[in-house]
């Protein structure tokens, strides 16, 4: 998994996600278990894809890679391939 530097809520990918199976609205369908929060939790979180992007631009190592697909054409993708 590489990340993309783009941050999204947990609620932005639920909404994503049940539209996808034609459910507006998904929250009677959550339950939110105070048991499972961190016990810090954080406000937000984003992840760093420099590292990679180094080798990506690699000259010696070229990897070829890019960001094609986001979160969203992927949640897509995999809905789709399941149903």
């Amino acid at each position: 998994v590489i990340s993309t530097g783009k941050t999204y809520s947990v609620r932005d990918f639920l909404k994503e996600a049940f539209n996808e199976i034609g459910i507006e609205d998904f929250e009677p369908y959550i339950f939110i278990d105070p048991e499972f929060y961190r016990p810090s939790e954080v406000e937000y979180l984003r992840g760093c894809s420099a590292g990679v992007m180094h080798w990506v631009t690699c000259p010696v190592v070229p990897m070829g890679w890019a960001l094609s697909v986001d979160i969203f054409l992927r949640l897509h993708l995999s809905t789709h391939s399941q149903i």
